[in-house]
């Protein structure tokens, strides 16, 4: 309802600019908060277990797996078989 008239709500329509996250954002933020939970618990994850636990599609996993390994290596427990 609100994109339909969304130019008539120039103030509305500024603070959803600013307050919204991208598809993209939404998703590195999700990558984020699951590696962050399972360092916070001391759990080993590998790639494919931050895709599954963190919702993200296949076909969105193929544009993201170079992020998800640079963040699990910054961790600095990343293996050469993929774990943390």
């Amino acid at each position: 309802m609100i994109n339909n008239n969304i130019n008539k709500l120039p103030k509305c329509r500024d603070m959803v600019n600013t307050v919204c996250e991208s598809h993209e954002q939404f998703r590195l933020r999700r990558i984020n908060a699951t590696i962050e939970f399972a360092m916070s618990n001391n759990k080993s994850l590998k790639c494919w277990e931050v895709q599954r636990i963190a919702g993200i599609k296949s076909s969105y996993y193929k544009e993201l797996k170079g992020y998800i390994d640079k963040r699990l290596k910054l961790t600095g427990k990343l293996t050469d078989k993929g774990t943390v």
